[in-house]
């Protein structure tokens, strides 16, 4: 269901689904590139089914796109501080609904959303578990800051990641590791 809500004087928007138990453990899913797109629903359609409280916050505020330039103009101008701003206030807003069982929230996410997820395990206690799928940058985020969560990264053996930046390939722990 499309959701706006308001929490903590903050306002908010995306796509929320409940599990059929009507409470689990709350999941945030970020966009890729395109932005909130059937796709991405169909995402949290299927957390939901698997017990979770499942949302997807609306980073591009209504705009999605259907080609890649378009995709690639609304990506850059995406603010991160406001994207990660948004990703944090649901994660809160999250924690604050009677259905959410767990006092922390998961943060998964696809592509560009694969690094915001990442990213988003350094901005708040709350949010203790992030997955990132082939995601397209890392190297914005400050690994000094990378001690309170636990993150996944999923990448295909020819994804590329700028200046040679990788993740741990052992569990990872917070350290990003440059190869060289």
């Amino acid at each position: 269901m499309h959701l706006i809500y308001n929490h903590n004087g903050q306002s908010g928007e995306g796509y929320m689904a409940l599990p059929e138990t009507e409470s689990g453990p709350a999941v945030i899913v970020i966009q890729e590139w395109w932005g909130l797109v059937g796709h991405i629903k169909d995402v949290v359609d299927r957390f939901a089914a698997a017990g979770f409280v499942a949302f997807a916050p609306d980073l591009y505020h209504g705009q999605a796109a259907a080609e890649p330039d378009t995709a690639k103009k609304l990506m850059m101008e995406l603010e991160l501080n406001s994207a990660g701003k948004e990703i944090v206030n649901a994660a809160d807003y999250l924690l604050s609904l009677p259905e959410t069982s767990t006092k922390h929230v998961g943060v998964v996410g696809f592509c560009m959303g694969g690094s915001l997820a990442i990213w988003s395990g350094t901005l708040s206690p709350m949010i203790s578990a992030t997955v990132g799928f082939s995601s397209s940058r890392i190297d914005f985020i400050d690994s000094s800051l990378c001690v309170c969560f636990k993150g996944v990264f999923l990448t295909g053996s020819c994804d590329f990641l700028t200046d040679g930046l990788f993740v741990s390939s052992s569990a990872f722990n917070g350290d990003l590791k440059n190869p060289s």
